[in-house]
């Protein structure tokens, strides 16, 4: 199984912090889960972390039978979806984003 993390670094005003959440966790996830091929997409808000750890405000992670089914749902019209979304609710973050791909090795 191929996991697409999308990891958001940073913070989000408290007083924003609600309808924030409620946009990534309501239309930025309703439009990637019409991706073709994904099997689930799960949204994580961290809620404590230790150490000298950067800041992570919250991760999506959205799951694929493999690495090509992944590069399939990237390449649909539902990318240009899903980004315009995102960007809508990332104008109150402050951070950045990045982009990994892991392989469940013990699944």
């Amino acid at each position: 199984m191929i996991i697409r993390h999308a990891t958001l670094y940073g913070t989000v005003p408290p007083e924003l912090q609600q309808s924030f959440d409620a946009h990534m966790a309501g239309p930025v996830v309703s439009a990637m889960q019409q991706y073709p091929n994904i099997i689930k997409v799960e949204l994580e808000k961290v809620i404590e972390q230790g150490g000298d750890t950067p800041t992570i405000y919250m991760q999506f992670n959205s799951y694929y039978a493999t690495l090509d089914d992944m590069n399939a749902a990237l390449a649909s019209p539902v990318r240009d979806r899903v980004k315009a979304l995102t960007q809508e609710g990332l104008k109150h973050f402050e951070g950045h984003m990045t982009h990994s791909v892991s392989k469940l090795v013990n699944p």
